[in-house]
């Protein structure tokens, strides 16, 4: 009587397989921690473009783009002329922002583009919260992101800014890091808002 031989899997070759498979998953989220750190970097290179943007245009017009405009999205420097305050508090004053930029040829419209959350928008620290005056001052103009990934968030802080969500360039809403956060891609993702300060 002869005896079948049963197909299957060794030890070994089991264990070579949970070995690849680790391998797998480890260099997944590790590509995933690459794209996200370079999408990082790729706002703080943004942010650096739209603050050169403003100061371009100041050196030229003498005001900040939007600062006077009394109507929404102005194209022309010229149809600003309400007296400049150096912030830009109204609708008309903001939307006005982006498209004087793109007109004059400073700063063109895709900067809007965020990679990390939500479109850019350009608002006063009244239209992100006024109930938190002192981390969204009433008087300063920020760029703006209703959403971004919070880990997003902390690692931008660690590059550009003081880690601490309520003080410094970069003000948010989060509570999820504080300058005792060693990994920012250990936390658990939440959506919070951004607002990188412009003005004054």
């Amino acid at each position: 009587m002869s005896k079948q031989s049963q197909s299957g899997f060794t030890l070994v070759e089991l264990a070579i397989s949970l070995v690849i498979i680790g391998l797998v998953l480890g260099m997944t989220f590790k590509g995933r921690e690459l794209i996200d750190g370079a999408k990082v970097k790729s706002v703080q290179a943004q942010y650096g473009k739209v603050s050169a943007a403003l100061n371009i245009f100041f050196e030229r017009y003498g005001r900040y783009p939007g600062d006077g405009c009394p109507s929404n999205d102005t194209t022309a420097f010229t149809a600003c002329t309400n007296t400049p305050d150096g912030i830009l508090s109204t609708t008309a004053e903001q939307t006005s922002f982006w498209s004087l930029l793109n007109t004059s040829n400073t700063l063109p419209l895709s900067e809007k583009k965020n990679s990390i959350g939500d479109a850019w928008q350009v608002i006063s620290g009244n239209g992100i919260n006024a109930a938190m005056p002192a981390v969204f001052p009433p008087t300063w103009t920020f760029l703006y992101s209703p959403a971004v990934d919070s880990q997003m968030l902390c690692q931008l802080e660690r590059q550009i800014d003081d880690m601490n969500p309520s003080t410094g360039i970069i003000r948010s809403d989060s509570t999820v890091y504080s300058s005792a956060t060693q990994d920012c891609w250990a936390l658990t993702p939440q959506p919070s808002k951004i607002a990188l300060k412009l003005l004054p």
